[in-house]
């Protein structure tokens, strides 16, 4: 059992929670448009994901089908932009802010 009390155990969903041929709701329609807008910031390398018309995708694995093409690509990025961040923070000594860094301050002031 883990101890550490940020821990957050979180149960899997039953089965029936995802279904391919249920309309997606509105929520799942905003993300649809949000991660359009996130590959607009890459459209040389993504150029055939911006012509799938986002208003014809209808059903839940129309949404799983498109946002796994799409973060596919945008997961690449992030993990780029991660990297130079963490560097940052290596070679300046500047903390990163997280829950860590704050525990291991709080114990040497």
């Amino acid at each position: 059992m883990d101890r550490n009390p940020e821990t957050v155990k979180i149960p899997q969903p039953p089965r029936e929670a995802f279904n391919k041929k249920r309309p997606a709701g509105q929520l799942l329609l905003a993300q649809v448009q949000h991660l359009r807008h996130g590959l607009a910031r890459h459209i040389e390398k993504v150029v055939a994901l911006l012509v799938i018309d986002v208003n014809k995708i209808k059903t839940e694995g129309d949404v799983s089908e498109y946002s796994r093409k799409v973060m596919t690509i945008l997961h690449q990025q992030s993990v780029r932009a991660g990297r130079k961040k963490r560097s940052l923070y290596a070679t300046t000594g500047f903390s990163s802010g997280s829950s860590r860094d704050r525990r291991s301050r709080a114990g040497t002031e």
